[in-house]
């Protein structure tokens, strides 16, 4: 691509049609040259896509909706829990046989399996400092086919550093602080799990949101200090930018009993309000498999886990537009209400009649004697429970197994129930159990930073390591 002339140096003729062939070589060269130098070396345009796709696109994207809603089909069966089978979904699928809703009937719901894609995200840095390239070692994580489409560097928002999602769906749940009486007596804790909760739902591409229910309001005033009174799972989430809000509970509600309500009504809420995505969880439960909690249709209600409970739906999970839970649930707010215990009173009313399982219960005959599903003959779409889930209530072997086998892509893993986090049970099975579980769902950096919380919270809360 020199200068156009003869070895002479003399200058040539510019009429010559040597002349004009040269050029228009010399242009499609530096054409091509600087369409390689626009994609880099080694790539292509179709590289250059985001590598990270939630499944499940927002209705507004219109993207796989048609093949979702092919996928649909429903039964009149009477809700039944499936039976477990000896060696799980080999295929590592979420398929679980037909039922339906108590009243009215049920759709079933399945998912549209996608290529395995890693998150691109970027570690924002210290204040000022310019944004790095996140670089993850997944070397220990999972490699089934229902960890698809999962994210890495969970400790930062979904979204935040560029993400492919600019409104990222949400998942609620609440806590109390300190220990807690389970409903069988045991001793139990809400609040020390709450960070591997976040992360497990950012990983499947859930922003979370995160209520604390106080004692009181002076209680609250403490929490929301910059110390957070030194409750550690509260800087943890601090930490990880989580969205948190600290509430007193309503007028007549104990902290308990609005700990089980406040996820339910929280749409009505100003923070989700406008959500196009919440689903309810637990305090203790990690959801684990991609494909499973991609299944069903962003623009309407999809009921989780259904048949785990034999006439209810389990809190864990349900899943809707905020505009939907609030039309079903009947809260009568044409606009948000400014606090979490005012959205609590209006949907559960001034005085309610406390009993554990209340949630349940209530949001169970919410949904299903909403009106349109009698009046339109829609259907309550479900996800059933395909038969199993990583459940603290099995013997340490079993659930040792059970990870041995999630791990080897033999089972499908639905979620984890975790085992109460204590505070001096250092090293003991608690530990032991969930150290597995997030070496395999997270990369090495977030699992580190992850279990040095964990040791916080149990060795150096006053605890001596056990054998």
């Amino acid at each position: 691509a020199g200068r156009p002339g003869s070895g002479s140096g003399m200058p040539q003729p510019r009429c010559s049609s040597h002349y004009v062939l040269a050029v228009a070589a010399g242009l499609a060269l530096l054409l091509l040259l600087m369409l390689a130098n626009r994609l880099g070396p080694g790539t292509t345009a179709e590289d250059q896509k985001p590598a990270f796709r939630l499944q499940l696109q927002d209705k507004a994207s219109g993207e796989d909706t048609e093949s979702r809603q092919g996928a649909v089909t429903s039964s009149a069966a009477k809700p039944s829990l499936p039976p477990k089978s000896a060696s799980g979904l080999a295929d590592g699928g979420a398929k679980a046989a037909c039922s339906c809703a108590p009243v009215p009937q049920a759709v079933e719901c399945t998912p549209s399996p996608k290529p395995t894609t890693v998150a691109k995200v970027t570690d924002g840095g210290s204040s000022g400092s310019e944004a790095r390239p996140y670089v993850p070692d997944t070397s220990k994580m999972l490699k089934c086919a229902t960890a698809n489409d999962v994210r890495v560097g969970v400790r930062r928002p979904v979204g935040a550093a560029g993400g492919a999602m600019v409104k990222p769906p949400r998942a609620v749940w609440a806590f109390t602080v300190g220990e807690a009486k389970h409903q069988l007596g045991m001793d139990a804790r809400y609040d020390n799990p709450a960070p591997f909760v976040a992360a497990a739902w950012r990983r499947l591409g859930y922003e979370p949101l995160v209520i604390v229910v106080a004692q009181d309001e002076a209680h609250a005033a403490r929490l929301q200090g910059e110390d957070a009174d030194g409750v550690e799972p509260l800087l943890e989430l601090r930490a990880m930018g989580v969205e948190v809000h600290v509430t007193a509970p309503p007028p007549r509600y104990s902290p308990q009993l609005t700990g089980q309500l406040v996820r339910i009504a929280a749409p009505a809420a100003a923070p989700l309000w406008d959500a196009e995505t919440v689903v309810t969880t637990d305090a203790d439960m990690l959801p684990l498999s991609a494909r499973y909690f991609q299944q069903g249709r962003r623009d309407s209600m999809v009921v989780y886990n259904h048949g785990i409970i034999h006439d209810q739906f389990a809190m864990c999970y349900i899943q809707a537009p905020s505009r939907l839970w609030r039309e079903i649930l009947g809260i009568p707010a044409t606009k948000p209400y400014v606090s979490f215990p005012e959205a609590v009173a209006a949907t559960f009313g001034q005085d309610p009649a406390s009993h554990w399982g209340m949630d349940q219960v209530e949001v169970t005959k919410k949904i299903t004697n909403w009106g349109k599903w009698q009046s339109e003959g829609q259907r309550v779409p479900v996800a059933t429970f395909p038969g199993w889930r990583l459940d603290r209530i099995s013997p340490p072997s079993t659930f040792h197994q059970h990870v041995d086998n999630w791990r080897d892509c033999k089972e499908d893993a639905i979620d984890h129930h975790m085992h109460y986090i204590m505070p001096g049970e250092c090293g003991g099975e608690a530990a032991k159990s969930l150290t597995r579980v997030v070496e395999l769902l997270f990369d090495a950096q977030d699992a580190a930073a992850l279990l040095r919380y964990l040791k916080r919270v149990t060795c150096d809360a006053g605890g001596s390591a056990k054998s």
